[in-house]
Order: C-alpha cells, then structure tokens, then sequence
C-alpha cells in the first residue's frame, strides 16, 4: 500500500518516498501545446497548485535531467510525443506561499531572501559572468542589493542561464498573490503591489530569455496593473473548460484513492467533500479526501485556517447588506453574483457598498468557499449562480451566523444547551421560556416575518453547530424552514413554521395554526424521503418581544 502524502507538494518525495500520486501530468502536454506565454492558474488553497508547480519543475529542469528521468515511468506524459521535452530548460522557481509579515521591511527582506535562495542553487553560474555581473550575482546572494536590483533580479537571472545554457528558460511562480494579501491586511498594500509589479514586469515584459511562464494564485489581482503591461497573459479561472481536470480530485480519482487505503466513496463523503465545479468537472476537496483517507472521520479539514477569519470580518463589515445572501446560502440556496475573474484585495474595501454581494460572493468563489452551479447565462449575461460547496465549507457559514445571533441575543452559551436538549427533547415550555428570555435582552428588533425567521436560523445553527446541517429549506413567501440534523445517521429533523400575532391573545392561536400547517402539507415528506426517523416539528408565533412555541 502507498503512503498518503499530506502536506506534500513536492513532486520527486511523492514519487520517490512510494506516496499515492493521482497523475496530473498530461498537465504538461497541454501547456506545451497552447504555447501561452504566460500561463495563470487562479484555485483555491490547497487544491493541488504547489504540487503542479513541483511537477513542472522537475520535468523540464535541465539541472534535474539525469537523476529525474525515472520519476515519471509510467505516468501519461511519459508515454506523450513531448516526453523528449524532459530536462530541457533551465527553470526558476520562486514561491510566495506562506510568505507572510506584519509590514513591509519584513517582507521585502523575506522576499530578497527567497529570491537569493534560486540565485544559491545556480552558483555555478559565476564562472561563467564578468566582472560586473558577478559584482550583481554576488550582492544578491548576499541580500546587499538595491531595491532596483532585486526588481531586476528575476530578469538578469534568466539571461546568464539562457547564456549558460543556450535554451530559454521557463518561469514557475506559486502563490504569487500571498503578498499581496498579506500586504492589503497588514496595511503596507501599495508597498508590495509596486515591488511585484516591476519584478514581474522586468522578467516578463520584454524579457527575450523567458520561454514561457506559470504562475498559481487565489485571485487574477489584475487591477493593480501587475500584468497591466502584459497584454499575452493566459488566465484560466473557475468556468474555463479548458485545464478543468488538473486541481482537485474528480469522483474517479476519489474513489480509486479511498479503495487504495480501504474506505469507499459513501454518500456522506460525497456530501462532506464534493460540490465543487471547475469547467465542466465535478471536484472534490483533495486535501479533505486525503486526511479522510488517514483517519476515516468525517471532520472539516479544510477550514479553520487564517483565510476564514478575512471572510469573517468582511461579512462583519457589510453585514447589513449581506445577511439575506447568508442566510439563503445557509439554507442551501443558491445566489446570483454577477462573476467577476478581475476581482481584487482593492475591491474588497467596497464590501459594505451596495455592491457587496457582487465582492464578496467573487472572492468567497475563489476562495473555495461557493461554487458555481449554474452558468448557463454567464456567456448572455455575465451571471452566474453561486451556493455553498458541501457540508465542510457550510461549517464556516454557520459559525458567522451563530456569532452574529449570540451577540444579539446576549445568550449565554449554557442557554444555548439548554435550548438545544429542550428541542430535541420537544419541551415547548421551556423552550419558549429561553426564546422569550433572549428577545427580551435584543436592543433592536425588526417586526417583520424575515426577521424572525433569521434570528431563529442563527440559534438552530448555534446549537446544531457541532452536528452539521446537511439539509434545510424554506420555502419562498412562506415562514418556515426545515432541518435535518445528522451525527452520519440521519438520526433527527426539525421542522418550524413560523406565524405573527396582531394581538397579544393570537399568539396561541397562531403557534398552533403554525403547527397544523406543517401536518396539512405535509412539509416533513421531503425530510421523510431523505430517509429521517425522527422528525419534530414546531408552530412558532410572534408579536414584539414575545413567542410563543406549539
């Protein structure tokens, strides 16, 4: 049995050290085909982009010619018309990923460093410089460079290898986008914008040496004129059909993997760790799949990381112009976003303008926190229909709305259980009696039938949060919504009705109208056909600062 290669993107230990290795390479075959100058790859962490990086690396390194030949046998660009292409090319290859700092002298230092890095692994290359040059090579090894030499740096590298080596050279660049959003939330962004800009315009704008270029990031960042004077850059983002299958797992791939190390592709993995669409593929989270793989725990492996805190402070900030579009997202609709592949770290300081659904919803795209699941206007109209990937990434989602209803309702957290093991346990007195509790203590309140319906999702996702909800709805003009609660046995469904009160003495009234509803048209069928045992359901009525729970 092979070994999984978590938190492995280096192509020759995957493939020497005996790791699972999902072969990627035809990769190779269909950028020297398209012959783009520059090649730029915009996914979301960990979906394989390091790893690509890596493997083009060690295909074309001319350095690596000898030693790297046997690590592709058997793999499809081995058996290509273009395998003769292998070790040709001298390369460089700089990597910004977790290239992070509090401000910008840091940074640049840790910038200089990498970049004296590639300069170290090409020592050779003095030999062969005069005097001048090798004064240059040698300031740059040191970290003694102007900041107009290190702009040149990539540039004048590239030259004494197509010197040394009389063959142009190819530029690999991972996560390049990592400074810049390091530098847009740390406050030092026009900094590192300009630096980026003239480093990569040097080694690419008129820069006869370079071949041709591969860079990976988040976002295509192109409105801060990085590649504004590059009019030959090939950008290939989340609707492009073309290079679709090369990051992340399609459903084949998952499943020969799982049976590798003895698990099978269930619905609940699907569930968990499927939804994504890139082109036409259907994608699975690969770094989920993996530690899956290890442990067999359906647990969220993806989240919890910085990324999420910036996705929670920008709902934060546009969060009366964002609410609807989370919740609904919450409830496993779907959104309209007009797609934007231009979207930028600039664009997000309009998060709380009235175009905040369109900002956000780009980036969350990007990110892997939405994907696409109808495009089939975007070629008319320019729109697509976004919604929340799969159970792992809903987690996120419910954490936000579950912070914003503690903080409004002032609920302690022993509340909260208490509440939880009074609706499972259908003890409506007390529920009502904590509902009634917690909207005595809100400062605002909005009478309105959206309002309630809400507020009450927010403390179901509080409690429920730990137990994951895989399935809800709720229907347009009418205020209810259902839950399915799962421990992976669909063990528990709730459904609510909610009604207002005009008076005081309607409120019982309207609780059990709210409850005979549900009985009537049978709103629990859908949780019935999703194969649920258990199924509670409750009329809530409104009125002010009152409930009552049927």
């Amino acid at each position: 049995m092979k070994k999984l290669p978590i938190g492995r993107d280096n192509f020759k230990d995957i493939i020497e050290g005996d790791f699972y290795y999902v072969d990627k390479t035809k990769i190779i075959e269909e950028l020297i085909d398209r012959g783009a100058y520059v090649t730029l790859f915009p996914r979301p962490r960990r979906f394989g982009k390091s790893l690509m990086i890596s493997t083009l690396d060690e295909f074309f390194n001319v350095e690596k010619k000898e030693k790297n030949k046997k690590l592709f046998k058997g793999l499809y660009i081995n058996k290509s018309k273009y395998s003769k292409e292998q070790g040709k090319y001298p390369v460089i290859k700089l990597n910004f990923k977790s290239l992070k700092s509090n401000d910008w002298e840091h940074m640049y230092e840790i910038i200089k460093d990498r970049i004296a890095m590639e300069y170290e692994k090409k020592a050779y290359l003095l030999d062969t410089l005069n005097e001048r040059e090798k004064e240059f090579y040698e300031r740059i090894l040191r970290k003694e460079a102007k900041i107009e030499e290190c702009e040149s740096s990539i540039e004048k590298l590239s030259q004494f290898l197509e010197k040394y080596y009389n063959e142009k050279v190819l530029l690999l660049i991972d996560e390049y986008d990592v400074p810049i959003q390091t530098g847009y939330t740390r406050g030092f962004y026009n900094d590192v914008i300009g630096f980026i800009k003239n480093l990569f315009g040097n080694a690419l704008k008129t820069n006869d040496s370079v071949k041709f270029a591969v860079m990976t990031g988040i976002l295509r960042v192109s409105k801060e004129s990085i590649f504004s004077d590059l009019n030959n850059v090939s950008v290939y983002t989340l609707v492009d059909n073309l290079y679709d299958e090369y990051f992340g797992f399609n459903e084949k791939e998952t499943s020969d993997l799982l049976k590798h190390f003895g698990f099978e592709l269930t619905p609940n993995v699907k569930k968990m760790y499927d939804g994504y669409t890139f082109g036409t593929q259907e994608i699975y989270n690969p770094w989920s799949i993996l530690n899956y793989a290890e442990r067999g725990d359906l647990y969220p492996y993806w989240i919890n990381t910085s990324a999420d805190e910036l996705l929670r402070e920008l709902f934060e900030v546009s969060r009366d112009k964002t609410s609807e579009m989370l919740e609904r997202l919450i409830l496993g609709k779907d959104v309209t976003i007009q797609f934007n592949e231009k979207v930028t770290f600039l664009d997000l300081n309009a998060a709380a303008s009235a175009d905040a659904v369109n900002v956000i919803g780009n980036f969350l795209l990007f990110s892997g926190y939405l994907t696409i699941c109808d495009k089939s206007e975007f070629e008319v109209t320019g729109y697509v229909k976004v919604k929340i990937p799969n159970a792992e990434v809903k987690k996120v989602y419910t954490d936000i709305i579950s912070k914003w209803t503690s903080e409004d309702a002032k609920m302690p957290s022993q509340n909260l259980y208490f509440l939880s093991k009074a609706i499972l346990a259908e003890e409506k007195e007390k529920i009502e009696k904590i509902l009634n509790q917690a909207l005595q203590s809100m400062s605002f309140m909005d009478e309105h039938e959206n309002f309630y319906h809400g507020y009450m999702l927010g403390l179901f996702v509080n409690f429920l949060n730990r137990e994951y909800i895989v399935k809800s709805n709720r229907e347009a003009g009418e205020g209810r919504f259902d839950i399915m609660i799962e421990k992976y046995d669909r063990s528990v469904g709730i459904v609510v009705e909610f009604k207002l009160a005009k008076e005081d003495e309607d409120l019982s009234k309207k609780a059990e109208q709210g409850k005979e509803q549900i009985k009537n048209k049978e709103y629990y069928k859908e949780l019935e056909l999703d194969g649920v045992k258990n199924i509670l359901t409750y009329g809530i009525s409104f009125i002010g600062k009152k409930c009552k729970v049927a």
